[in-house]
């Protein structure tokens, strides 16, 4: 059995490359309106050995205010980090920024230091924007 994951996990590592992720985020919203966030990650392709993961850092990966929405990212984990960009993006849209405002501009702080940067935000708000737009 050993060998079998040993295999597996060999398969997987040998696809990976520097447009392969797999991270998955997700936001719910419960019939009462409460709201969660989650992600997951294999970590296999970018992550640096030894490093936590950025999605279990709150507001890197992943970040909910029931009074104002959620956001989740993906991208290189080591400058998820340094940004907290779902927090930046919740933050953001308590200031009054739709989701998807809130979400660019998270990206273009990122983007003015890292100008190769890859990733994306999903932003959703309490508020039913898409009837405003």
């Amino acid at each position: 059995e050993q060998d079998l994951m040993k295999q597996w996990y060999q398969r997987r590592v040998r696809g990976a490359n520097e447009r392969s992720h797999d991270t998955i985020g997700m936001i719910a919203l419960d019939h009462r309106g409460r709201m969660a966030v989650g992600t997951s990650t294999n970590g296999a392709t970018h992550k640096i050995p030894g490093r936590v993961s950025d999605s279990v850092i709150p507001g890197a990966g992943a970040f909910v205010d029931n009074r104002v929405g959620g956001a989740v990212a993906t991208g290189d984990g080591d400058v998820m980090m340094r940004f907290s960009p779902a927090f930046l993006t919740v933050e953001l849209m308590r200031g009054g920024a739709r989701p998807h405002e809130a979400a660019v501009e998270s990206i273009k702080r990122i983007a003015k230091k890292y100008s190769q940067f890859s990733g994306a935000i999903v932003a959703a708000s309490q508020v039913n924007d898409l009837l405003k737009q």
